[in-house]
């Protein structure tokens, strides 16, 4: 609430906070008990000095602490609670915690309650901004809510014209009956509040008309007759009858939403807007029936017509093109589009193929660079061209960066793309296989092993002693024969190095 209630930026007195306090009350009813305590007399005549009027005459029973105001005029003590609140923060006394978003009822009293005890009315310019951004964005008016405020606001102000479009808005949307039997009764309890006065009537009925007439698609809204004021029939009819054409402001209404449109008016602008689009997106397109050019579509002798909207957008010789289409004043059509007529014919046709080249170029950039990160390929041969007029030492890199490079972590990259292409299952199929076989190899060792120390147990135990010492002997012959022979090529090769 500080933001909203401003008091003139005066300098404060040096006793602001000194005694006596006062006791309040409203029309002889005691609201002390709503409002902070130890109210100083001296903060409440520096800040509203109309309140001088309502001080009663000392009273024994009040003490030299305290003096009581009696306040005459019909005023809300929660408005008047938020103004003193707002008064203690100023001066820096002790107050109880306030709603920093007032509702609609509570910021009604606090603007009736400022304008009582008449106090600048710009210091509530915030909080009427607020209540209108309630009315406008909140929810459905209440019945006791628009009596109040019809009490304190005139019929024809912005608060109480936003608070007839709040209730106009909440009955043409069912708001009122989708809500419950207590909405429906708001309702009809509004709608006997306005029978109540002919000018609530005619206003309302003149708002209740403009949204009637914005659901036909008009713009011209026929003011209602009043008892006070009152228009020429003439007038009138030639009013009703005349349907204007949707000037910008209507236009801007449409287009922001705030404008209410039936459902069948609402998608004629949309596919109104997605016509214009796509129309707008085919000039953004390059597509090779606006980059080619043929001699049949040439017309030298159409001047006149105009061009359409949409034009030739090259890649990078456009503004070439456009240079020396400037220069001649003649016009001729090429392709649907205009050109000077001193260019040659054959000058287009070269330049349009050069952008052409560029093009497929690019396009043959992409593919190559496509193929070298294939892993185990190699280059292709038609871009060996592209290395001619080039110096030695870059083709050599270029040849260099073509030969094949090994993949050597082929078989996991292989295996985890087989896993993101879901073959989890195959996977692990294929690492069964793995333990199976290396389960078998296992087996198969194990086996011949057990085969070859039975096989050699078999044999010592029927060999007899006299095949066991011949089969020393040669085995000790042999040992004699390596040590000989190791011997004489030790000596052959020192015979060898003395040499």
């Amino acid at each position: 609430m500080s933001y909203t209630l401003q008091f003139p930026p005066v300098p404060l007195p040096g006793n602001i906070r000194s005694l006596p306090h006062v006791l309040i009350a409203i029309q002889g009813r005691d609201v002390a008990a709503e409002l902070p305590p130890n109210i100083p007399l001296a903060m409440l005549l520096h800040f509203a000095p109309k309140v001088r009027h309502w001080i009663l005459p000392p009273l024994e029973a009040f003490g030299p602490e305290y003096v009581g105001i009696n306040i005459l005029r019909p005023m809300s003590a929660r408005g008047l609670s938020y103004i003193v609140n707002r008064m203690c923060q100023l001066v820096g006394l002790p107050r109880p915690n306030f709603d920093t978003c007032p509702k609609i009822m509570e910021t009604t009293q606090i603007i009736e309650a400022w304008g009582l005890l008449e106090l600048p009315v710009t210091g509530i310019e915030s909080l009427k901004t607020h209540l209108v951004m309630r009315l406008m964005f909140g929810e459905p008016i209440r019945c006791i809510e628009l009596r109040v405020m019809g009490a304190v606001f005139p019929t024809t102000s912005t608060i109480m014209r936003e608070a007839a479009h709040n209730f106009i808005r909440s009955h043409r949307g069912s708001c009122y009956l989708s809500s419950g039997s207590n909405k429906f009764g708001e309702f009809h309890a509004i709608q006997d509040w306005i029978k109540e006065d002919k000018v609530r009537v005619a206003f309302f009925r003149e708002l209740n008309q403009q949204y009637q007439l914005q659901d036909q698609g008009k713009t011209s809204v026929v003011k209602a007759e009043t008892s006070k004021e009152k228009i020429d029939p003439e007038l009138k009819n030639e009013t009703a009858l005349q349907e204007e054409a949707p000037d910008r402001n209507h236009e801007v209404l449409v287009r922001g939403k705030t404008l209410r449109l039936s459902f069948k008016q609402r998608n004629e602008l949309v596919d109104k807007d997605r016509t214009e689009l796509r129309y707008r997106l085919r000039r953004l397109k390059s597509d090779d029936t606006l980059r080619s050019l043929s001699v049949e579509h040439l017309d030298l002798e159409s001047e006149d017509e105009a061009p359409p909207d949409s034009s030739i957008n090259p890649r990078d010789g456009a503004d070439q093109l456009e240079e020396k289409a400037k220069k001649s004043s003649d016009k001729m059509e090429v392709c649907g589009n205009k050109f000077p007529q001193g260019i040659d014919i054959d000058v287009l046709e070269k330049a349009l193929g050069e952008l052409n080249e560029l093009g497929a170029r690019a396009t043959r950039g992409q593919e190559r660079r496509k193929e070298r990160r294939k892993p185990g390929t190699e280059a292709r041969e038609e871009f060996d061209g592209d290395l001619e007029g080039r110096s030695t030492s870059e083709q050599e890199r270029v040849e260099k960066s073509r030969r094949p490079v090994m993949n050597i972590g082929y078989g996991l990259d292989a295996e985890r793309e087989e896993y993101r292409d879901g073959g989890e299952g195959r996977r692990e199929a294929r690492r069964d296989e793995r333990r199976k076989e290396r389960r078998k190899a296992r087996t198969e060792t194990k086996i011949g092993r057990e085969t070859t120390s039975g096989k050699t147990r078999k044999l010592l135990d029927t060999a007899t002693d006299d095949q066991l010492l011949s089969d020393a002997g040669r085995g000790s012959r042999l040992v004699e024969s390596l040590e000989k022979s190791a011997l004489g090529d030790k000596a052959g090769g020192l015979a060898h190095d003395k040499s």
